[in-house]
């Protein structure tokens, strides 16, 4: 499994952070949608901590195309929120 950065915070949530660099916003389809509820559950796993609330953060170069499937994501930083 990779995982592109994990930022674990004070306040017992944990962003599991993607990254995609595209020409294009980056659609999530049901196959990469499955691929992300596994790499939750078993950060999850990992964790060792119930309490703990994982938020799936996107940071992409032209952010996200909004389908059935991206609801999965609870923050998108674009490229240009961080220049």
């Amino acid at each position: 499994m990779q995982i592109d950065l994990i930022i674990i915070r004070n306040d017992n949530v944990v962003n599991l952070c993607e990254m995609k660099f595209t020409t294009s916003p980056f659609v999530i389809d049901n196959n990469y949608h499955d691929i992300l509820l596994r790499r939750i559950e078993r950060l999850r796993e990992l964790l060792h901590d119930d309490n703990k609330s994982i938020h799936l953060t996107f940071i992409t170069s032209k952010g996200l195309k909004h389908n059935m499937y991206s609801g999965i994501v609870q923050n998108e930083v674009m490229l240009d929120d961080l220049f």
